[in-house]
C-alpha cells in the first residue's frame, strides 16, 4: 500500500506574500472609503463600508491562498 504524500507546508516567502496581499486587500478599500467621505462629506460611512469590504477581501485572499495547504 502506498501512503498519501505529506501535505506541503507554506514557505516563508509564500507567507510573506500572503501577508502583503492581505494588507493590500484591506488598505485599498479603506483608502477609497476615506476618499469617498472626503468628496461626498459622508463621514464615517465611506470608511466603514471600505473597512467592511477590506476585511471581507482580506479574508477571502488569505483563504484562497491558504486553501492548497488545508
Amino acid at each position: 500500500m502506498s501512503s498519501a504524500p505529506a501535505p506541503r507546508k507554506p514557505t516563508g516567502a509564500e507567507l510573506a506574500g500572503m501577508g502583503v496581499s492581505s494588507a493590500v486587500a484591506l488598505i485599498v478599500p479603506l483608502l477609497i472609503g476615506v476618499a469617498v467621505d472626503h468628496f461626498l462629506k459622508t463621514s464615517p460611512f465611506g470608511v466603514l463600508i471600505g473597512l467592511l469590504v477590506g476585511i471581507t477581501a482580506s479574508c477571502y485572499s488569505v483563504f484562497a491562498q491558504f486553501r492548497r495547504y488545508i
